[in-house]
């Protein structure tokens, strides 16, 4: 799913085709996965960790309007989470 027009997070489980990866091996662990689109960077792990790496991306953004650098990475995760949301909800419908 594409989240607020900057990156595409996707689920990667058993008998999907991925990026050359066999993922029909018995040994296969399904994981997240995040790129950031306009330079094809990425990270994989839990959601959690996605979500957490798509966030450093507004840190700074967030940190001209916050008083503090924890301040400004609780609400560049709630900016992502929000924006997660309504990805979520407009693949659902």
């Amino acid at each position: 799913m594409i989240v607020d027009g900057s990156f595409e997070l996707d689920f990667v489980c058993k008998g999907d085709a991925h990026a050359g990866i066999d993922t029909n091996r018995d040994d296969f662990q399904p994981f997240w996965e995040v790129q950031y689109l306009s330079n094809c960077n990425g990270w994989a792990g839990s959601k959690e960790e996605c979500i957490k790496w798509m966030a450093d991306h507004y840190v700074d953004y967030f940190n001209e309007k916050s008083k503090t650098e924890a301040e400004a990475i609780k609400k560049s995760l709630a900016w992502v989470n929000k924006c997660l949301k309504k990805a979520e909800a407009e693949e659902a419908s």
